[in-house]
């Protein structure tokens, strides 16, 4: 093999690596394929496509998925939130805190 034979070959294996597709090429060549009119890999799988449950459809289905669950756990609602009684000790300690907000606050408004 020569030089000139092996610099040939380097040549075509440089010509042979795949170039870089943008998306315009990759539509220009659906286009002259003539199947421009059909659904890519993508839009069939849910992508951006046409095709496939729409935004308020998936909410509408989400919302009564929820309801469904709410509806069958609602025999321990009343168990779910259950008011707490304050003691004697915590309701005096809230009176006292009271009192010395009020006191600043009237204090305050007098100056």
């Amino acid at each position: 093999m020569s030089e000139e034979e092996g610099s040939d070959a380097a040549k075509r294996k440089k010509g042979k690596k795949e170039k870089k597709i943008t998306i315009v090429d990759m539509e220009r060549e659906r286009l002259l394929r003539g199947d421009a009119g059909e659904k890519s890999e993508e839009e069939e799988e849910g992508g951006r496509g046409g095709g496939g449950e729409g935004y308020y459809e998936h909410q509408k289905r989400v919302k009564d998925a929820f309801k469904n669950v709410v509806a069958a756990e609602s025999e321990s609602e009343d168990e779910l939130f259950v008011p707490r009684r304050k003691t004697q000790q915590e309701a005096a300690e809230e009176e006292k805190e009271y009192a010395e907000f009020a006191k600043d606050r009237l204090a305050g408004e007098c100056l």
